[in-house]
């Protein structure tokens, strides 16, 4: 059974730890899956993902549109032929992202935003959207103690200022409240197996609803 599954947050709330650990908890099961992230996935979007990460004086509005392109091309050469297939795909970040940074982070035109998240995506949206949510001191130590490997990291939002980032955990929290049917909400303050347990466990029932 095909399933779309986004992992979201802010920076330092374990993200991209509970995605790997939810592909590799399904791909034990013997589920055919994949994991993919954004920017990037295919050979253009991580040109693109470069492009971010070594170009720092970027524009807002060329931030964005570059965001948009890459999700572009990861939907149409990836994630819509492996749902295809039938297969699970897991990605770390999607449209949520693009809204509470750009849109509540940097105070761009969420409406606006909006319109190009359904044209790079083709109004494909998740069937669950995980969204791991932390006190954002808390998150910001953790991000300033792991050891990154900082040329494959877009660092520029974690070097914003607080107030940025409580606007960004501000509207990942809109967010969910809006798309309640989709979206559940994890405090990431839970230990990582508690979390990865609780992931697994709603998908595996979204992977069988009858049972």
């Amino acid at each position: 059974m095909a399933l779309f599954v986004s992992i979201e947050g802010f920076d330092g709330v374990g993200k991209t730890t509970q995605a790997n650990l939810l592909y590799e908890s399904l791909q034990n099961k013997g589920i055919p899956s994949n994991l993919v992230r954004e920017p990037g996935g295919t050979v253009v979007a991580e040109k693109i993902r470069d492009i971010l990460i070594n170009n720092s004086e970027l524009s807002e509005s060329t931030e964005l549109l570059l965001f948009e392109a890459a999700r572009s091309d990861l939907v149409n050469n990836v994630i819509s032929n492996k749902l295809r297939q039938g297969q699970v795909v897991i990605t770390d970040r999607y449209i949520d992202s693009t809204l509470a940074y750009q849109g509540y982070g940097r105070n761009m035109e969420i409406s606006l935003i909006n319109q190009l998240n359904e044209i790079s995506t083709s109004n494909l949206l998740p069937d669950i959207t995980f969204l791991l949510d932390l006190d954002v001191y808390e998150a910001k130590k953790r991000t300033d103690e792991r050891n990154i490997k900082e040329e494959d990291q877009i660092v520029k939002f974690e070097n914003e200022e607080h107030i940025f980032h409580k606007r960004v955990r501000e509207g990942f929290l809109k967010i969910a409240s809006e798309n309640m049917d989709r979206i559940v909400v994890i405090d990431s303050s839970l230990s990582r197996i508690d979390i990865s347990k609780l992931i697994l466990e709603k998908v595996l029932k979204k992977l069988t609803p009858d049972n």
